[in-house]
C-alpha cells in the first residue's frame, strides 16, 4: 500500500464518514491499528477475495490480480441464511487458519479513491458481506501473495470462531476428544454435504438460491478447471515457490472435491426420497449456472487477469 498524497482532501465530516464505514466491519478497526495503517494516508487499497467476491466485486475495481493466502484455508464453515434460511442455514465459504494452507483468490484494487468512493467502496462491502442477522466474518489486513511472489496488504473476510454463525468441522468437544481423525473427518464430510445438499432460500434481491448452487459456482467448478497435478514431470520444472503453492492447493483442493462427493451422494440419496424437492432445487440450479456462464462468456463476471493483461483461463 502506497502513501496518499491527497490525505488532505479529507474534511471532518468525511472523515466521520470514513470511521463509521471501518465501524461497519467488524474487526478492521483493531486490524488497521495494529498494523499502524490508516487508509486516510494510503493511495491504493486492496480486497482480497476468494470465493463470489472476485467473480462480482462490492464495487468496480481500478484492477484485479490473481493472489494466495498463506496460512489459511477455505472451507463451508460458517451459516449462511441466504443460501438457506434462519432455521435451517445453508454454509459459506470462510477461512480457518492453518500453517500449511493456501487460498487462492483475487486481490481487488482501488487506487486513487476520492474520499466518498472510498467510503462508498467500504459500505457496498459491508452492505455485501456483514450478515446482520448472523455475524460470521471479521475483517482484518493480511499479507497477500501476488503470482510474482511480490506482497501487498488487504482486507479480507476471516471466520469468527467465536461467532454464533461458525461451524468450523461441525464437531462437537467430545467428538474432537473421543473420535478418531478419519472418523471425525468422515463426520464433517457427511454433515456438511447433507446441508449444502438440502440447502435453499432468497438471496437480497428476492432470487432463489441453493446452497449447491453457491457451491459449484463458487468452489466445485474454479476447483475442477484449475486442478494441480504435482506427480508429474511438469511440476519438476516449477520454480520452488510454485511447487510449495502447487503441493498446498493440491491439498485444498482434494478436500474440497471430497466435499463435493459427499454433495452428491446426498442428492442423490434426496432424488430417492424427496423426487419432488430436488426437481425444483435442479430447475433453480440450471437457471443460476446459465446465468452465471453466460456473465462469464460476455465479461460481466470479473475473470483473472495474466501480467501480461491478458485473461487466464
Amino acid at each position: 500500500m502506497e502513501k496518499n498524497s491527497t490525505s488532505s482532501k479529507f474534511n471532518k465530516k468525511s472523515h466521520k464518514a470514513l470511521k463509521e464505514a471501518i465501524d461497519r466491519l467488524p474487526g478492521l478497526n483493531e486490524s488497521l491499528k495494529s498494523i499502524k495503517i490508516d487508509l486516510i494516508n494510503i493511495d491504493e487499497i486492496h480486497v482480497f477475495g476468494y470465493g463470489s467476491l472476485p467473480d462480482k466485486p462490492h464495487y468496480p475495481p481500478t484492477s484485479k490480480t490473481e493472489a494466495y493466502l498463506w496460512g489459511y484455508s477455505r472451507d463451508l464453515c460458517c451459516k449462511s441464511i441466504r443460501s438457506g434460511t434462519p432455521k435451517y442455514p445453508g454454509l459459506t465459504l470462510g477461512l480457518d487458519k492453518n500453517e500449511d494452507g493456501i487460498v487462492p483468490g483475487s486481490i481487488l484494487s482501488y487506487k486513487d479513491l476520492s474520499p466518498d468512493n472510498l467510503i462508498q467502496m467500504l459500505n457496498k462491502f459491508a452492505d455485501r458481506e456483514v450478515v446482520t442477522d448472523m455475524h460470521i466474518y471479521n475483517f482484518e489486513m493480511l499479507e497477500i501473495e501476488k503470482s510474482d511472489g511480490s506482497k501487498v496488504m488487504a482486507i479480507t473476510c476471516v471466520a469468527d470462531t467465536s461467532a454464533a454463525g461458525y461451524v468450523g468441522d461441525t464437531l462437537s468437544p467430545m467428538e474432537e476428544i473421543t473420535l478418531p481423525k478419519k472418523k471425525q473427518e468422515a463426520y464433517t464430510l457427511y454433515r456438511k454435504g447433507q446441508i449444502i445438499a438440502q440447502a435453499n432460500g432468497n438471496l437480497k434481491n428476492g432470487d432463489h438460491a441453493t446452497g449447491k448452487s453457491y457451491f459449484d459456482r463458487f468452489v466445485r467448478i474454479p476447483t475442477e478447471e484449475n486442478l494441480v497435478q504435482i506427480y508429474s514431470d511438469e511440476f519438476e520444472q516449477l520454480s520452488k515457490l510454485d511447487q510449495k503453492r502447487q503441493t498446498a492447493l493440491f491439498h485444498e483442493q482434494q478436500k474440497l472435491l471430497k466435499l463435493a462427493s459427499s454433495i452428491d451422494e446426498h442428492r442423490e440419496k434426496m432424488k430417492k426420497d424427496v423426487p419432488h424437492i430436488v426437481t425444483m432445487l435442479e430447475k433453480r440450479e440450471a437457471e443460476q449456472l446459465k446465468i452465471w456462464h453466460l456473465a462469464r462468456q460476455k465479461g460481466d463476471v470479473f475473470i483473472p487477469k495474466s501480467p501480461d493483461n491478458k485473461p487466464t483461463k
